[in-house]
């Protein structure tokens, strides 16, 4: 098991640094490596999750960028501005700051000009697992994989495509969940295809959203994004810093006395193997309530002594290095 440990300030920092995406990333030429679950708490940067808008007004966003191909990016008099030229192909992603998400309306503003590519906007769950809008040249098209095998797409929809985006804005949806899943898809106000995915796994019922250019020369722009959207992730904390568990504890069970049932609180500091269990004055084990790894936060566990006389008994228990004990009385 691994585990890291920090805790500081990093001085001077810029307000970039306030928000961002939280990520793990592995390299080296052999990897041999697998993650059995991860835990995180944090603070949304979405006041309203569920709706985002942004007019690129500010002088910094939480896009994520992917970016190894010398596309310069800024901001500046409302729009997001990208710009290249080269005699190679390359190409840019955008990932919204919005986190996974199931249903959703993806609409974009913006233009400009790319040569020898286009632009996407996209649902990926992984790069095996997309559903891509693909604006190339003279066509219009939407493709998605479903894990196929050597990386090939199935069509959904392609057309002839022969618009001004600079007066254009697009907007693409998905709704529902596998195997049958709704797309639609607008320029302006006019629908230019609706109907549905059959037959498909559940990765591609969720993913992050984001758009992307590709080309040798891109001069471009973006006005706004506006996404409606249900999250992947349901709950958040009001406040992850005053949530951040520091210590291992166990409650007194409540209530107490009982009878015949009773709740135990406890919480847990670091993901451990926890055991929690029952035994009478003599020491003699009477039951087992928890015995599984747990991640960092609050539990709480039922005890039953239906099948028990009155009297006193003594739960406990250890997590890592931690061991705790108390009386419980059980009175019929």
């Amino acid at each position: 098991m691994m585990r890291f440990f920090f805790s500081g300030s990093i001085p001077d920092a810029g307000p970039e640094l306030n928000e961002g995406k939280i990520g793990y990333i592995v390299f080296g030429d052999t990897i041999s490596l697998h993650l059995s679950d991860v835990s995180i708490e944090y603070n949304s940067i979405i006041d309203n999750p569920g709706e985002y808008y942004e007019p690129f007004d500010l002088e910094y966003g939480s896009w994520f960028y992917e970016n190894n191909s010398g596309i310069a990016i800024w901001r500046e008099d409302g729009k997001l501005n990208l710009f290249r030229e080269a005699n190679s192909i390359s190409s840019i992603f955008l990932f919204s700051p919005v986190g996974p998400v199931k249903d959703f309306s993806f609409e974009i503003g913006g233009g400009g000009y790319i040569n020898e590519g286009g632009g996407y906007i996209f649902r990926l769950y992984d790069f095996q697992h997309y559903t891509v809008v693909m604006m190339m040249d003279d066509e219009l098209s939407i493709v998605y994989s479903d894990g196929f095998p050597g990386d090939s797409v199935k069509t959904l929809f392609e057309s002839p495509l022969n618009i001004n985006f600079d007066e254009t804005n697009i907007k693409f949806e998905m709704e529902g969940e596998a195997p049958n899943i709704d797309v639609r898809l607008w320029l302006s106000d006019s629908t230019v295809y609706s109907g549905t995915m059959t037959g498909v796994s559940s990765k591609m019922s969720v993913g992050n959203l984001g758009f992307s250019l590709e080309g040798d020369t891109i001069i471009a722009h973006y006005d706004f994004v506006n996404i409606l959207y249900e999250p992947m992730v349901t709950s958040f904390k009001e406040d992850a810093k005053e949530n951040i568990i520091s210590e291992y504890k166990l409650y007194q069970n409540y209530p107490n006395p009982f009878n015949p049932v009773t709740s135990i609180k406890y919480q847990v500091a670091r993901r451990e193997m926890v055991v929690l269990k029952i035994f009478d004055v003599l020491g003699n084990e009477i039951a087992t309530l928890v015995n599984e790894q747990k991640a960092p936060g609050v539990y709480s566990v039922k005890f039953d002594g239906s099948n028990l006389s009155s009297g006193v008994y003594i739960y406990r228990i250890t997590a890592g290095n931690y061991i705790g004990s108390k009386k419980l009385l059980l009175l019929k």
